[in-house]
């Protein structure tokens, strides 16, 4: 491989790299935030009381 070649294949490397390390911060934040979002929703659940009448739910109540 001549010079000019192994300089073109270090460029396209040195690219390739970033993109994969853009990639991978990408997909850990979209963890953090798919984790957090997660937490959010059930602490929502764990907050909320369905009060029923006659075996269904007439409404439901947040709980502090």
């Amino acid at each position: 491989m001549e010079r000019h070649e192994r300089q073109q294949l270090r460029n396209i490397t040195d690219e390739v790299t970033g993109w994969v390390d853009q990639a991978q911060f990408a997909l850990a934040h979209r963890d953090e935030v798919t984790r957090g979002a997660d937490e959010a929703v059930e602490s929502l659940r764990r907050a909320v009381v369905a009060l029923r009448r006659d075996g269904t739910v007439d409404w439901g109540a947040r709980c502090r």
